[in-house]
């Protein structure tokens, strides 16, 4: 009894408190009711621990990434070298089938042990190495429900890698011909093709690949059925060399394992059906575009760079396309400039003795093994290495430090997949704070403005927080999966260099036109028909807008979004510095979400533009933009198909892709012409 009139009298004292402060802000309100106030602190603290632990795996993230950058190769690599003999060529490819199948496999469910294999996820990681080549590390755990059966999904992929050339060439735009295919009686494929883009770049790639489906009695694979596929890029072929001094030559290892599972529905969890039939496809990726040996501009080089991995997702949409088909497949339709410095050649010295007798018996060594290739000339590669004196103890060498390199990179590829899981499990981004607006105009902009300085503080400490973890001129991290309500989540942080620009603050001007005039880019970059609903704007220091977009599928989604935008004399170090940040409104009680019918999407993202000098030493200025974004598709509360979904999650990041493009276009609408003119 006691207890109930003391919950009363807080309540009454509750009341009285909103009564005197109904006309205040909601920071005050909280301030003065003393039910609240010790709610507030307590909440306050709990979310600063947990925006603490998610800084924290942020920026394991960004030094796991630095681990990418430092590997020499892919662990699905195999330097491979073909001579011009036929028989020769074909024996180094089947001498090596078997290995490169179990290291696919091994390595592909290594790196997916600790993913749920049915739910969606993916990983991209992209960075420049010292070379200059832009290298993308991708990862993917996709499905395919209601299919036939494992089978089916095995021959779709087939017929993509068969017809590949037709494929991308319809979808992409790209003429792309294969320019020799060898087959090894259906175990071994050897392809070399070229690919010109629609700035007439001409990419070329030499591969070979090979495919198993793997039944249950082969227990070193699962114990399981499953499907591997394998492809790995040829390091030399002295019957097609490379012609690198006219095309951009484009390296790959992959390799993708088929598995398939029940899944079983709410309607079917006490019967006796098995449930449905899910195949999960799980996809590594290694890519890399070589720097190019011709000079091209700036502007074409990050055009050819955003290219690099459409072949991954147009590998998607072909699979889909011929197993969610009745008919089946037959309804599938910088500058580099060639300087010549003068360089004086080091003076030749009289050798020693000591120095003389270390050159003869190399050359011993060489004659030795050249006698030893003479009298193995037809055997095969494992027999030439173990009659060959000389290169015996070196492959012997060299096997056990690919061995150690191979499983450093796995143990990389299990904190990989670990930390996949502490992302899937953030209920919010560090980013995101809780958002409530009343139907009170007032009372909207004051709520706006109360969290403004807080919010670009936040912005500009995690996002250059991550960036000290890792080389701001060299990083791309992307992350998608699907959190246990369904919403499909994308994690993604960026750092992206705009060199030979006029300022900072002519790339601010860039960025702030493009989100003021987002809707109509939208509609004409993407196709989308975009309207911005409502937007306000309190003094050039809060804008807050809803934004409804709807797909070629007629699906229509709906955000609403506060952002803020503050350009810093000495922000960041002393040096100039922009930051704009952006946050989902959780609850607008003038304008509520539609959910019956539009697909809510929430954002919270932040840019940090900073300044530097070109790292060629000239006066030339480079403003690099930092960007991290989470988004979220909620689950959308009325049915639509399997596809429909796949494509929203496809669509996922496309508006920062299309800012991207349209920031450039303006930065550099000079070279566009230019480039436009050659064409």
């Amino acid at each position: 009894m006691l207890e109930a009139l003391k919950e009363e009298i807080r309540l009454l004292e509750s009341g009285v408190a909103v009564c005197k402060t109904r006309k205040l802000p909601l920071h005050l309100k909280v301030e003065e009711d003393p039910i609240l106030r010790p709610l507030a602190l307590k909440l306050a603290a709990l979310l600063f621990d947990k925006l603490r632990q998610q800084s924290h795996i942020a920026t394991i993230q960004a030094t796991l990434s630095r681990c990418l950058l430092d590997q020499p190769y892919y662990p699905l690599y195999t330097r491979i070298c073909l001579t011009k003999d036929w028989n020769e060529r074909r024996k180094t490819l089947q001498a090596m089938r078997e290995a490169k199948l179990r290291s696919a496999y091994d390595f592909v469910m290594s790196r997916a042990h600790l993913t749920d294999p049915l739910k969606t996820h993916y990983s991209e990681n992209r960075f420049e190495n010292e070379q200059g080549d832009l290298c993308c590390v991708r990862f993917d755990t996709i499905q395919f429900p209601g299919v036939a059966s494992l089978q089916q999904v095995f021959d779709a992929l087939s017929f993509f890698m068969i017809n590949m050339e037709i494929i991308i060439s319809e979808h992409l735009g790209h003429v792309m011909l294969r320019d020799d295919y060898d087959t090894i009686e259906d175990e071994a494929f050897h392809s070399r093709f070229v690919s010109t883009n629609k700035r007439g770049i001409a990419v070329e790639g030499n591969a070979i690949s090979f495919r198993h489906m793997f039944d249950k009695s082969e227990g070193n694979f699962g114990g399981e059925p499953c499907g591997v596929f394998i492809v790995d890029c040829i390091d030399k072929d002295e019957l097609h060399p490379y012609n690198s001094s006219e095309r951009v030559r484009r390296d790959s290892s992959g390799g993708i394992v088929l598995t398939a599972s029940r899944r079983r529905s709410e309607q079917t969890a006490h019967g006796s059906d098995e449930g449905e039939l899910v195949v999960t496809m799980r996809r590594a990726i290694f890519m890399k575009v070589r720097r190019p040996k011709f000079q091209l501009s700036d502007l074409v080089l990050e055009e050819l760079y955003d290219e690099m991995m459409e072949w991954a997702a147009v590998m998607l949409k072909s699979i889909r396309c011929i197993v969610y088909t009745p008919k089946g497949p037959s309804q599938v339709g910088p500058d580099v400039s060639p300087t010549h410095a003068l360089v004086k050649p080091d003076k030749k010295r009289k050798l020693s003795h000591a120095q003389r007798k270390v050159k003869l018996e190399e050359e011993i060594r060489v004659l030795e093994s050249g006698v030893a290739v003479l009298k193995t000339r037809g055997l095969s590669p494992q027999l030439i290495l173990q009659k060959d004196p000389v290169l015996r103890p070196v492959a012997v060498q060299y096997s056990a430090l690919l061995y150690s390199m191979q499983t450093h990179q796995l143990h990389v590829a299990k904190m990989q997949s670990a930390l996949s899981c502490c992302l899937s499990d953030q209920e919010h981004y560090p980013l995101y704070s809780h958002i409530k607006l009343t139907k009170d105009s007032t009372e909207r902009r004051a709520a706006l403005l109360a969290m403004r300085d807080q919010k670009i503080h936040n912005a500009l400490q995690f996002v250059m927080g991550l960036g000290n973890n890792s080389d701001h001129f060299k990083k791309l991290s992307e992350n998608q999966f699907e959190n246990d309500d369904g919403d499909l989540c994308c994690v993604r942080f960026e750092s992206i260099q705009f060199p030979g620009v006029q300022s900072l603050q002519q790339v601010y001007d860039a960025l702030s036109f493009y989100k003021n005039n987002m809707e109509i880019i939208i509609s004409e970059q993407l196709g989308h028909i975009t309207i911005r609903d409502d937007y306000d704007g309190v003094e050039e220091e809060a804008f807050h807008a809803r934004i409804v977009s709807t797909n070629e599928d007629g699906i229509t989604t709906e955000g609403n979004v506060v952002s803020f935008r503050e350009f810093f004399e000495d922000g960041y170090n002393g040096q100039p510095c922009a930051v704009l940040v952006a946050d989902s409104v959780d609850e607008d009680q003038r304008y509520p979400y539609l959910s019956k019918n539009r697909v809510r999407k929430d954002l919270s993202t932040a840019v940090v533009l900073t300044e530097s000098k070109s790292v060629a030493g000239d006066s030339d200025v480079v403003v690099t933009m930092h960007r991290a974004a989470f988004y979220k598709i909620r689950q959308p509360e009325f049915p639509i198909t399997f596809c429909e979904f796949e494509n929203l999650r496809d669509a996922t990041t496309q508006w920062s892709e299309t800012m991207l493009k349209t920031m450039r276009g303006i930065l550099y609408a000079r070279d566009s012409l230019c480039e436009s003119l050659k064409e």
